[in-house]
């Protein structure tokens, strides 16, 4: 999977936003999982996974193959979490 999201994320680096879907769609149901678990209801958790992909869309220029995208997003998650609370 790390590779193939490493594929995803050079498109969208190179300037093919419609890539992105991909990874939202590829990692929604994960970051709904950790959201929830921390923000502890639905609503904020959803509001937790929106922000989260706007702010992994902005600085994905940012995002280097060290750790795995899906590292790197729920790190993104779980501190605006933690951060919201």
């Amino acid at each position: 999977m790390h590779e193939i999201d490493l594929a995803v994320v050079r498109r969208v680096q190179a300037g093919e936003a419609g890539a992105f879907a991909e990874l939202v769609e590829r990692h929604s149901r994960s970051l709904s999982r950790v959201a929830y678990r921390i923000m502890g209801n639905e609503n904020d958790a959803d509001e937790i996974v929106q922000e989260t992909f706007m702010r992994a869309y902005r600085e994905i220029h940012r995002y280097e193959s060290r750790a795995s995208f899906a590292t790197w997003i729920h790190t993104i998650a779980r501190n605006l979490a933690v951060d919201t609370l």
